[in-house]
């Protein structure tokens, strides 16, 4: 008669838990977008200069390193050459106040300052720095419950499979880079939660 033999060292089990980890984010800056509308007349077409006399008008708005984008050319009907913009720099949050007013004393004859629109959203560079916190954090949690485990159930463990993912239970918003954003705060709001839910799995 034949037997099976298994061989249980080599049986393999598993154990799976979900981590989750939190950073909250000072909101230290702002994104300011400016459209700017310039006349030129004939043969004013210096490029340098140009670029001078619209970065000057906007540091009179706020003193900032501004880019400028979207560069568009069309002509007025009494005959000047309309030049449309958009400006962009990231500014202290509480730059955030009188914009429009603001606007308004920056502008001169030929050159006007539109209404800025504000973004609240953080930098990538400084989203995709806490994340790599929160993940190097979360590991080194896992590597610090190991022994525990391995002691109060008189097994080895090892870590097998990590998954850093969302976590379906919470009332965070998850952003483009894998932060997530609590749906308590408001886009105004002077802190942002990041978050990464992680599910593990122990061999």
């Amino acid at each position: 008669m034949a037997s099976i033999v298994i061989d249980r060292p080599n049986l393999l089990d598993t154990m799976s838990f979900r981590l989750l980890v939190e950073r909250s984010v000072v909101q230290e800056d702002i994104k300011v977008s400016v459209p700017v509308t310039v006349l030129l007349s004939h043969g004013e077409d210096d490029a340098t200069r140009l670029s001078a006399s619209v970065r000057e008008a906007l540091n009179r708005l706020i003193a900032a390193d501004w880019s400028l984008a979207n560069i568009q050319r069309g002509f007025e009907a009494t005959g000047f050459e309309r030049l449309t913009l958009t400006a962009h720099a990231r500014v202290p949050v509480d730059e955030n106040r009188n914009l429009h007013d603001r606007t308004v004393a920056a502008s001169r004859p030929g050159l006007m300052l539109s209404s800025p629109t504000v973004s609240y959203a953080l930098p990538t560079k400084k989203i995709s720095a806490v994340l790599e916190e929160l993940r190097l954090e979360a590991l080194a949690d896992v590597g610090r419950q190991l022994p525990i485990l391995s002691q109060t159930t008189g097994r080895d463990w090892r870590l097998g499979h990590v998954q850093f993912g969302d976590d379906p239970q919470s009332d965070y918003r998850l952003t483009s880079k894998g932060a997530r954003r609590g749906t308590g705060f408001d886009d105004d709001g002077e802190a942002l939660a990041g978050l990464s839910a992680l599910p593990w799995r122990l061999m």
